[in-house]
């Protein structure tokens, strides 16, 4: 015997049962993206590689996850003047890029590396929706 909800889904389509429910809500956060550009040439240039990408929930927590970034990915082979503007910026230009975050507006911080690419870490107040499973109870009417 097949009930009305497994009759009308796609195929692979996976229902969920009926005692559980999905619930929606609306967060607020930031989002923190870490991109390499290959190529510092705008004729060169492809789609950035995506070398992480978080949520948090507050803008100090944004700006502790650039800060932290920065320093650990010292591997894409900044120059040694880079590497100086990266330590002064996450030891001191963060407090700037904080208060422009509290305000709404993004921030980012960008380094060109030895071999011509760009590194650039970026903060961003996003609104998104955050699904979550939780068991329904039947009510015995």
């Amino acid at each position: 015997m097949h009930d009305r909800a497994s009759a009308t889904a796609s195929p692979g389509a996976t229902l969920m049962p009926r005692s559980q429910v999905i619930e929606g809500h609306v967060e607020h956060g930031y989002l923190v993206a870490t991109l390499r550009h290959r190529s510092a040439n705008p004729r060169e240039r492809a789609r950035p590689e995506l070398a992480g990408l978080t949520i948090v929930p507050t803008a100090h927590g944004a700006i502790r996850a650039v800060r932290i970034s920065i320093r650990t990915h010292h591997v894409f082979g900044m120059t040694p003047r880079e590497q100086r503007r990266a330590v002064e910026w996450s030891e001191t230009g963060w407090v700037h890029a904080l208060g422009t975050l509290r305000v709404g507006h993004p921030t980012a911080f960008t380094v060109v590396l030895s071999n011509g690419d760009t590194a650039e870490w970026s903060a961003r107040p996003v609104t998104y929706l955050s699904l979550t499973t939780c068991k329904h109870e039947r009510s015995s009417e």
